[in-house]
């Protein structure tokens, strides 16, 4: 889906697999890196306007950092989900019409994007 979130979720998936034990070393890079690249490839470089554009671009930096990959590159993304942040805490905007668990998910990506960055690969 060229970056979309069945990229992220495959990419979760194997995560999973290697922290399970079920996918390891050079099987696990074979399978991981065309998926990664895809959402590099996706990846703008500020999130957004949506809410699930914000949700889709704080995922994509959430599974390559699960994937265990760190850079310059990934710490620009990060940078910018940080300034996407709302003044009550949250990330994606209330959107009339819209369900507000899209802004719940996006906050928990966020949230969960920071931590993650923060841990030792």
């Amino acid at each position: 889906d060229r970056g979309g979130y069945h990229t992220t979720h495959g990419l979760w998936a194997l995560v999973l697999a290697r922290d399970a034990g079920c996918l390891e070393g050079p099987a696990f890079t074979a399978a991981a890196a065309p998926l990664i690249s895809e959402l590099r490839a996706a990846q703008p470089e500020h999130p957004g306007p949506t809410t699930l554009d914000v949700d889709l671009y704080g995922e994509r930096v959430l599974m390559i950092l699960l994937a265990g990959e760190r850079d310059a590159q990934l710490d620009r993304w990060i940078a910018a989900l940080l300034e996407a942040q709302h003044a009550d805490g949250g990330w994606g905007a209330a959107e009339d019409g819209k369900d507000p668990y899209q802004r719940y998910h996006a906050t928990l990506v966020a949230i969960w994007t920071f931590a993650e960055r923060g841990r030792p690969r």
